[in-house]
């Protein structure tokens, strides 16, 4: 290739490479013009924690108890459920997702309830003929607020079964 031919090659190319800089240029100067009316999103500060509880052996449900004989606890990001007492404290201000799972042993009607602090949230309820049930809701809690799992009513003998679980989420 003669030499004239790869000077012009070479001169279109660097009028072109010019033409593009200053067109991004100018996208720079738009995209500077345009963001000086946004104001700087920050991240959220995400306070995570779950917790998986479950019974291990037959627990006897009488009305007004609360369920507190758990043998499996799984906590991820602290330790706010207190194995002995059945309570949980929430760590911080926020929603909560609770989902309860109830299974019965021996065709008994069982109810328990949800509360956070002194207030009542939902019943998850066992019917005579059914052997499980579940449920979940979101519980507004704030910080060192206790949840904890009340048997609103059971039959005589009524019993929970070890597959019984219940699960507290920050949303």
């Amino acid at each position: 290739m003669p030499i004239d031919k790869l000077i012009q090659i070479f001169n279109q190319n660097l009028e072109t490479r010019e033409k593009r800089i200053n067109k991004l240029d100018s996208i720079e100067n738009t995209i500077s013009k345009l963001s000086k009316g946004f104001h700087l999103i920050e991240s959220r500060v995400c306070n995570r924690y779950a917790c998986h509880v479950q019974l291990t052996v037959l627990t006897p449900a009488s009305t007004g108890s609360i369920i507190s004989r758990f043998g499996k606890v799984r906590e991820y990001n602290g330790q706010h459920f207190n194995q002995t007492t059945g309570t949980f404290v929430s760590p911080h201000d926020g929603l909560y997702l609770v989902c309860v799972t109830l299974y019965e042993r021996g065709d008994k009607q069982i109810g328990v309830g949800v509360w956070a602090g002194d207030e009542w949230c939902k019943v998850i309820e066992v019917k005579c003929a059914d052997t499980s049930a579940a449920g979940s809701m979101v519980v507004d809690m704030k910080k060192g607020q206790e949840l904890y799992f009340q048997v609103s009513h059971a039959e005589q003998g009524a019993m929970l079964s070890c597959n019984s679980s219940f699960t507290i989420v920050s949303l």
